[in-house]
């Protein structure tokens, strides 16, 4: 919707609309169901009955009762380490491992930002930016390797498929040339030193 390719866009944008009315009657169906209601009772039960406490560990209540900063710190060394090991040649990652990394970076944010009052100073100043910086840059490449995959699954037919096809390779192209730049611009910002 950003580009502005006058007749040729607005038939690309009326065939996606299409689409995306489509997809959210489907999730409407989904989430109308039964099973989806009985689920989210289910979920509800299990959390709140601790379902998930083990009637065969008896020293389950002494871990909860423990301090939480031990955990918290080996949890972000780890999700750092993780981040960090994937992360090591950005360059040679394919999309599908760029949007991996980018879910590791968003696991590390959410072990920051939940375990953020137990974390030193440092940590909330260096490292959280560059956590949040990272998980912007792959979270917009993502978005442009997803747009690309639903532009390739499209083919229009019809008297508007001429327009059509001409404003996918318009945005292919535009999509291209933006993720280069954003690439080239921020790729630094995948390091967490």
């Amino acid at each position: 919707a950003p580009l502005d390719g006058g007749d040729d866009m607005a038939a690309l944008i009326a065939l996606l609309e299409k689409r995306r009315k489509a997809a959210r009657a489907h999730l409407a169906t989904v989430l109308a169901d039964r099973a989806t209601g009985d689920f989210l009772i289910d979920l509800l039960a299990f959390t709140e009955a601790r379902g998930w406490l083990s009637t065969d560990d008896a020293g389950q209540s002494g871990d909860l009762a423990a301090p939480v900063t031990p955990y918290a710190e080996r949890l972000v060394f780890r999700l750092r380490r993780k981040v960090e090991k994937l992360g090591r040649d950005p360059e040679a990652l394919s999309p599908d491992e760029r949007h991996e990394l980018r879910k590791r970076f968003k696991r590390l944010r959410y072990a920051y930002d939940f375990f953020e009052p137990l974390m030193p100073k440092a940590v909330r100043r260096k490292l959280l930016p560059r956590v949040k910086a990272a998980q912007n840059v792959l979270g917009v490449l993502n978005d442009i390797h997803m747009a690309h995959l639903l532009l390739d699954d499209l083919h229009a037919v019809g008297p508007k498929a001429g327009a059509v096809e001409r404003a996918i390779g318009y945005c292919l192209g535009w999509h291209s040339a933006r993720a280069k730049a954003i690439w080239e611009r921020s790729s630094d910002d995948l390091s967490l030193d």
